[in-house]
């Protein structure tokens, strides 16, 4: 049966990589799929179209700061109402936990059935920022809403278990996989190791560390893209050292092939926090798909699964642990092999072919 998809996403979709690919997939079977996402800095068009998604941007007062979103959360909850009227749809599918009380209202006043995406265990993440026991509400009210979703999504097994209490459906795992990518450039022999982070620059991913481990010592160029709040750190390490590159923000495609050619990619988070321990970073997957070995996080699930596949190291969170763990991969032999084995592991299990395949079962299932 074809759907009419109305997404609901808290940011500005320039994409999410995630909610991209899932729209892509149902659009490629033959369902038509609107995405209305928070245009939080008004830098986004307010309509665009791409390979068949509609994207529909809402705006409320322009903001950049933490406080300013939960100032404007109401009312950015009243525009997905508003802009949900007049719309022709006959699915509701909420990304996160912060789109899943307008996804219920809209399901309910609409008539529709409601898929709820779990993209992490929201009340965890959020805890870095807010006193526990209000984080704790989080969980409380996430516990309330998911139970009218008709079905729920979960990013990897540990959210699907932590839901599954709470659901009357057990939640379909869709990990944030990718297929390996074709064409890559042949990774360059370097006079340096090159290790590469690419993503958000923000604390509580091993980014200041790195910083201090390659600061000394000619053996390691530290490679950087992205944006974030430890950008300014980021481009104050390039400029004054050998060791380190920053190159901006860069969409996808380029990412993809920064990894290729990387020796060593860096998808670390701290353990400390709850969410982290339970997440699976995106570029984990696609450090396995283009055969790079990665450094992970001791202690977290995205760790078991790497040294289960044996595609990289999982490492404690530390300036030591990294130094000795770039010192075993200064074999490349070794780099090799955990390359090797991270491709197998993505043809075996962590494709999106796979999770596509269950996100259409989930669709045909409504």
């Amino acid at each position: 049966m074809r759907h009419r998809v109305l997404m609901l996403l808290s940011n500005e979709y320039r994409p999410d990589v995630r909610v991209e690919k899932e729209a892509r997939a149902l659009v490629d079977d033959g369902h038509d799929v609107t995405v209305l996402a928070w245009d939080r800095g008004h830098k986004r068009p307010m309509e665009e179209a791409k390979d068949g998604i509609l994207v529909n941007r809402v705006r409320t007062r322009r903001f950049d700061s933490k406080f300013g979103m939960a100032f404007n959360y109401p009312f950015f909850i009243m525009a997905l109402l508003s802009s949900s009227r007049g719309r022709h749809f006959d699915v509701v599918h909420a990304h996160d936990l912060d789109t899943l009380f307008a996804g219920v209202l809209i399901s309910r006043l609409r008539g529709t059935p409601l898929i709820y995406d779990a993209h992490e265990h929201y009340a965890d993440m959020v805890s870095q920022d807010l006193p526990r026991g209000v984080a704790r509400l989080f969980d409380l009210f996430e516990k309330v809403l998911v139970g009218k979703a008709d079905r729920v999504v979960a990013a990897n097994q540990r959210i699907a278990e932590y839901l599954n209490d709470w659901t009357y459906r057990p939640p379909v795992v869709v990990m944030n996989c990718i297929e390996p990518p074709q064409g890559m450039e042949t990774r360059q022999k370097r006079e340096k190791m090159v290790v590469f982070y690419g993503g958000s620059l923000e604390p509580l991913r091993f980014i200041e560390e790195a910083l201090a481990a390659v600061r000394e010592g000619d053996g390691t160029l530290l490679r950087v893209a992205g944006d974030g709040s430890l950008r300014n750190l980021v481009e104050e390490a390039a400029g004054s050292g050998r060791n380190v590159q920053y190159i901006g923000y860069v969409d996808h495609a380029t990412l993809l092939n920064e990894m290729a050619q990387a020796d060593v990619i860096i998808a670390m988070l701290d353990p400390s926090n709850h969410n982290n321990r339970i997440g699976t970073p995106n570029r984990m997957f696609e450090a396995m798909a283009v055969g790079t070995p990665v450094l992970v996080s001791k202690g977290t699930l995205s760790g078991e699964m790497v040294e289960s596949a044996r595609a990289g190291l999982a490492i404690e969170w530390s300036v030591s642990s990294f130094q000795e763990a770039l010192l075993r991969l200064a074999d490349p032999e070794l780099r090799a092999m955990l390359g090797e084995n991270g491709r197998d592991a993505v043809k075996r299990e962590y494709n999106w072919g796979a999770m596509r395949a269950r996100l259409l079962d989930l669709y045909r299932s409504l």
